[in-house]
């Protein structure tokens, strides 16, 4: 009889953990095939494990409920599933501290045996949480606070921790206190402590890679298809270019005289002197950066100013992810771009040595700049433009800067955050100017 109960007892606390679990991810609550092992599992446990205490017991449940439960939603990151078992088992928790004690008074009433007052407790509420979780819209709990956050689904995870050390230090009170000493009390609060700090910093430090890893799904998503855009650009220019050179032979027959077909001659590798001149940056080994760079390329030819690439060694090694190098060298280039006008070229230069990225971009400067001023490139607040503006157009410049440094600000560019970042992250970043052949260049450096 005495372990008739026991299945039925652990039968009703498997069902209603399951239930719960399945409804919270709103599955069907149809029994699955690791349903029966696990509560076989439990019957066992409940019936042949030594439990002078119950805490041997207890233990060894709630892992086997930890790894079910978590098992029904393996799709998902580990401190989810750690949140999806804490929110079930407070469910569960809660709903039986709230209602076992009138349920239990009512059962009372009856006069029925201890024993099967337990079995009916246990009935009792299988069958209200039944209720609830299929008439009211706690079935969305999960997902609103998996939705929340981060800061929130801390202190859930923190409360549910701190209710199941009190439930647990008043059950198993008499088995902890001996000898009229504290120091069982202070042992207690310090696993508790330390259990919570480790708990804490294990979800700060996922949730840290994971939206690293977020961040770089992103860039690849945003610069994927500018890369396949310079793939097909220097397909199709290597495909016309073939054609040309075959039309080339056609020349001599059209144009009779030396002059015209000189001229024709010029005209025709004028226009197609440089048809794979993004070519290197398919070498890249960082997908993400080569698009960057050309899209930039395509945005200063539209603006009537040349981007030259030097692309001494293709395959790039950085101490920093890949999305976030991109980031770097992006600043830098649109920074260069920005200060020229038509007719300019900039000139940009990727290396890589001892495990590092150097990069470096050149733009003209109508005057030399002292190291001081570049210093204040670096600070705060400060526009790398203004230098270069003439006094006439020193009030329009201002605006215009204005408003494209508001929009970095937005974006977290500009070079006092570009040397912030670059470096925590180990890296250095700097400039000078130089004159070369009557001509001033600004040159900035980024080694990461």
């Amino acid at each position: 009889m005495e372990t008739l109960i026991t299945i039925f007892n652990t039968s009703c606390c498997f069902f209603t953990a399951s239930y719960i679990a399945k409804t919270y991810l709103h599955q069907s609550c149809k029994p699955r095939k690791v349903d029966f092992p696990v509560l076989m599992l439990l019957v066992l446990a409940c019936t042949f494990l030594p439990h002078p205490n119950g805490i041997f017991l207890w233990a060894f449940s709630n892992l086997v409920y930890l790894l079910y439960i978590c098992h029904l939603d393996h799709k998902d990151s580990l401190p989810n599933r750690f949140l999806f078992f804490c929110l079930v088992h407070s469910t569960m928790l809660l709903i039986e501290g709230i209602f076992s004690v009138p349920l239990l008074l009512l059962l009372r009433l009856v006069h029925l045996p201890d024993v099967l007052s337990t079995s009916m407790l246990n009935l009792l509420l299988m069958l209200f949480i039944l209720f609830l979780l299929r008439h009211t819209k706690l079935k969305n709990l999960f997902n609103t606070v998996k939705n929340a956050s981060l800061p929130f689904r801390i202190i859930v995870i923190n409360s549910y921790l701190v209710l199941l050390f009190v439930l647990l230090f008043f059950k198993f009170h008499d088995f902890v206190v001996y000898q009229n000493t504290v120091a069982p009390y202070i042992y207690s609060y310090c696993a508790l402590g330390i259990f919570l700090v480790l708990i804490n910093v294990w979800i700060l430090s996922y949730d840290h890679r994971t939206r690293l890893q977020q961040q770089e799904i992103k860039s690849y998503q945003k610069n994927l298809p500018i890369y396949d855009s310079l793939i097909h650009e220097i397909t199709d220019n290597q495909h016309k270019y073939m054609d040309r050179l075959q039309s080339f032979s056609d020349l001599p027959d059209v144009y009779k005289d030396y002059d015209t077909l000189s001229a024709a001659l010029k005209a025709y590798t004028k226009e197609y002197e440089n048809p794979m001149r993004y070519y290197p940056l398919l070498q890249i080994n960082m997908p993400l950066l080569a698009a960057s760079l050309y899209s930039m390329a395509s945005h200063a030819q539209e603006k009537g100013i040349a981007l030259q690439f030097d692309i001494v060694n293709a395959v790039l090694e950085s101490h920093a992810p890949e999305h976030e190098l991109t980031d770097y060298i992006t600043i830098l280039t649109q920074n260069a771009i920005e200060a020229c006008k038509a007719g300019d070229t900039v000139y940009a230069l990727l290396d890589s040595k001892e495990g590092s990225v150097q990069y470096e971009i050149r733009n003209p400067v109508p005057a030399m700049i002292s190291p001081e001023e570049i210093g204040n490139f670096f600070k705060r607040g400060y526009s790398t433009k203004q230098t270069q503006a003439g006094s006439d157009a020193a009030s329009k410049q201002a605006s215009s800067d204005a408003t494209s440094k508001q929009a970095d600000d937005k974006r977290g560019l500009g070079l006092y955050y570009l040397q912030t970042n670059v470096t925590k992250s180990g890296g250095s970043v700097g400039a000078d100017c130089v004159c070369y052949e009557g001509s001033y260049f600004i040159i900035f450096r980024l080694i990461l």
